[in-house]
């Protein structure tokens, strides 16, 4: 079974949201249909759009933080691997620590 992408799902919500306006707008206001279900309907997608796009933010901003942390630690090895098998390098070409004040002697260096 085949599952529908984000994005496809949005654009469903957004067309069915318009449909329902438009019911809403042409349609007899008395009946049970445009007096009722076409506003809870409209809710609930609007409800979905919102549930969305807040996990979509969620799930970005996760994966951001995780491939910081990968760059972190793999930056942290690459100056340990610099630090401890290029004893011969002259101090001025050394990467220094991996934070703070050494940032731009690290970028230099490597």
């Amino acid at each position: 079974m085949d599952c529908i992408s984000k994005q496809k799902f949005t654009i469903i919500l957004i067309v069915v949201l318009i449909a329902l306006g438009c019911a809403a707008y042409f349609g007899d206001g008395e009946g049970y249909f445009i007096g009722s279900f076409v506003p809870e309907f409209t809710g609930v997608c609007l409800e979905l759009l919102i549930i969305l796009k807040v996990f979509e933010v969620w799930q970005q901003r996760d994966e951001k933080r995780k491939l910081i942390k990968v760059e972190r630690r793999l930056r942290e090895f690459l100056i340990f691997f610099l630090n401890h098998t290029c004893m011969d390098f002259p101090p001025s070409c050394r990467p220094g620590r991996f934070y703070g004040i050494d940032y731009e002697q690290n970028q230099k260096a490597l």
